[in-house]
């Protein structure tokens, strides 16, 4: 899978809101990849990703991410949520955006 082809199964798996794959993208490439496919989201997308996954890959991802996105105020709220390791609930509106070069537009 090249590096083009995970960014857009990452953006996919977050539009259909598909925490499974989600993580399996994350077991798959590691979390620096994973955190490289989120660099060039907005902070809202990256907390929504965030939201989606364990405490634990949520702490190793955020250690992966650029010092401004890690640092961002959505980011850190969801990543300090829910400690027990479960899932955070969504907290946030995933934002109108065109998921790679097939221009779908999320509802």
């Amino acid at each position: 899978m090249t590096r083009e082809d995970f960014k857009t199964h990452l953006r996919s798996a977050l539009a259909e809101r598909r925490p499974v794959v989600l993580r399996h993208l994350l077991d798959l490439h590691g979390a620096a990849a994973f955190a490289d496919g989120l660099a060039a989201w907005s902070p809202r997308l990256v907390a929504d990703a965030l939201s989606l996954l364990l405490q634990t890959q949520r702490m190793a991802v955020m250690r992966h991410l650029p010092f401004a996105l890690r640092n961002h105020d959505l980011c850190v709220q969801v990543a300090h949520r829910h400690s027990s390791g479960g899932v955070a609930p969504p907290c946030l509106p995933l934002a109108r955006w065109v998921a790679s070069s097939t221009a779908r537009s999320l509802p």
